[in-house]
């Protein structure tokens, strides 16, 4: 603030002229890799409590980050993207969770695996009523012990895209083996396999809104691979099958060109009926593990191409999970 001052005959006029303020610039902050955990650890911790609002962390490529207790991060109650480049965030003991998005906060994450959370709360990996998006990442082993959400929760008035991601191994144990959503969510070109839950093995609409566009449901164990309990959850041009517990219960809305080996999901709109012959997790191209089709599945080529053309969140945006 600069001080312009004038004399008028005897009277000092002060005028006040306000200098215009720059906002800060949006840096990103590199984490090095140097194959120490706790040098590294370290640094991603110092990261989590240094960033400012809008601002990057990126992870310096080829590292698991193991923790051994809870990390000292903040919740995440402004705007920070997190770049993975395909590292690993794991734990190696139960009782915390790793991001935990609020309110206010506005969370992108991509091309990580976080594995191994465990606690007596929901979202062991991630917990969000903000705003967050999930890509290219795998979410596997994490336990909400007699809770929701083993992996992800989405809750409260907040909202969340997933697009590109493997849940796998996830469990819960209420709702929601790998996702519990009461919020707003939309998954887009993501597989689940062999998570557990007792209410929804892979997934459960608990009051929110859910649309699950060009994805598999497959190989999950111990309840219905998808639970719509007092929402809605509309499932398009994706293959729910070859679940334990069964496929779908507490209604789900057909999109249109799914796949379903049963009849719990009560798919009937340009429906494929029968096993789709899948394969089991593989590196089949892309950041994640996915589980193929062959040309003879009853799947193949039955999906809708403008559903795969249509731009995300309307659609797959042009590609599969393989990207």
């Amino acid at each position: 603030m600069l001080r312009n001052v004038a004399l008028v005959g005897s009277a000092v006029v002060v005028a006040f002229i306000a200098v215009p303020s720059h906002a800060r610039a949006a840096s990103t902050i590199t984490v090095p890799c140097t194959g120490n955990n706790t040098v590294d650890t370290t640094a991603l911790n110092a990261a989590m409590n240094a960033y400012s609002s809008g601002d990057t962390i990126t992870l310096a490529a080829g590292c698991t980050f193991s923790y051994a207790s809870a990390p000292s991060w903040p919740n995440v109650g402004n705007t920070l993207i997190f770049e993975g480049n395909g590292d690993t965030i794991t734990a190696t003991v139960s009782g915390f969770r790793f991001f935990d998005v609020s309110s206010t906060g506005t969370f992108t994450i991509s091309d990580i695996v976080i594995s191994n959370a465990s606690d007596t709360t929901d979202g062991l990996a991630i917990f969000s009523d903000g705003t967050t998006a999930i890509h290219d990442s795998t979410f596997s082993g994490n336990t909400a012990t007699n809770h929701d959400g083993g992996a992800v929760a989405g809750e409260g008035s907040g909202s969340m895209v997933i697009t590109g991601s493997t849940f796998t191994g996830n469990s819960a144990g209420t709702e929601g083996g790998a996702i519990e959503n009461s919020s707003s969510m939309t998954i887009i070109n993501s597989t689940f396999a062999g998570n557990s839950s007792q209410d929804g093995s892979a997934y459960i609409e608990n009051g929110g809104t859910g649309t699950i566009i060009n994805s598999t449901f497959a190989a999950n164990t111990s309840d219905e691979a998808l639970v719509n309990q007092g929402g809605s959850l509309t499932v398009t041009n994706s293959i729910v099958a070859e679940n334990a517990g069964g496929d779908c219960a507490g209604g789900v809305t057909d999109g249109g060109y799914n796949n379903e080996d049963g009849t719990g999901c009560a798919f009937s709109s340009h429906f494929q009926n029968g096993n789709p012959g899948l394969g089991a997790l593989a590196a089949n191209g892309g950041p994640t593990d996915t589980a193929a089709i062959t040309a003879s599945s009853v799947a193949h080529g039955n999906g809708s191409t403008a559903v795969c053309a249509a731009a995300v969140p309307a659609g797959a945006g042009g590609v599969d999970q393989r990207g």
